[in-house]
């Protein structure tokens, strides 16, 4: 039971921010940045980045577009280009059966041969596929959540117990296994709609930011 509280707590946390990983990677964005203030820095992230071929065309990508980064073929959701430090941030959310892992990530422009940008609607697909995909994200922990409440209450058989009109325990009347199955699907409502997004191969446009074709930044 231990195990399972501990699963969930990690889970929802992960909802947001893999810690460890953020720490590092802001550590090492303010060491990029380390003589500008912090105020100045945030004030200059953006949520979106405006770029433009060389014939003048343009392509605005926004917070929560999908894209792709040099030849790496994870799906990940664009969430702001910082003109200071001339990086952008995206998360990374991957289903992983028992978890949903989530991970904010930044790359340096400078770094990145190009970027692909998903153009196929991504909405009317996760509106069709958000419930179906609920019920994959809670399953699998509610069914691992019933067991350990079964093998719990199995052993601890007492006289304090809840128990329904033929004496026996019923686990379903625990305040702890009604607090876990709401924490389960809370974190599945969560962690639905960004992976249904995510489902298909996709359109995607490629934006090369290196050699003689290069897109560049525009501030208009």
């Amino acid at each position: 039971m231990k195990f399972i509280i501990s699963l969930i707590a990690l889970n929802l946390l992960s909802a947001e921010y893999s810690l460890t990983a953020d720490d590092d990677k802001k550590t090492n964005r303010f060491a990029a940045v380390s003589n500008i203030d912090s105020a100045q820095y945030w004030a200059q992230t953006n949520v979106s980045l405006n770029l433009k071929d060389p014939i003048g065309l343009g392509v605005l990508i926004k917070k929560g577009q999908q894209i792709k980064i040099n030849n790496d073929n994870r799906k990940l959701f664009f969430q702001g280009y910082n003109s200071l430090s001339n990086t952008i941030t995206v998360k990374d959310i991957s289903y992983k059966v028992f978890y949903t892992k989530r991970k904010k990530l930044e790359y340096r422009l400078s770094e990145i041969d190009r970027i692909k940008l998903r153009l196929d609607n991504t909405f009317n697909r996760a509106l069709l596929l958000w419930y179906p995909n609920l019920l994959v994200h809670a399953l699998p922990q509610g069914m691992l959540a019933g067991a350990a409440a079964g093998i719990y209450y199995g052993r601890t058989w007492s006289s304090n117990r809840e128990t329904d009109d033929n004496g026996d325990i019923d686990p379903s009347e625990s305040p702890i296994f009604t607090g876990i199955m709401t924490l389960i699907m809370g974190n599945a409502f969560i962690n639905s709609w960004p992976t249904a997004k995510k489902y298909g191969k996709g359109e995607w446009f490629s934006i090369p930011l290196q050699g003689s074709n290069a897109w560049v930044i525009s501030n208009e």
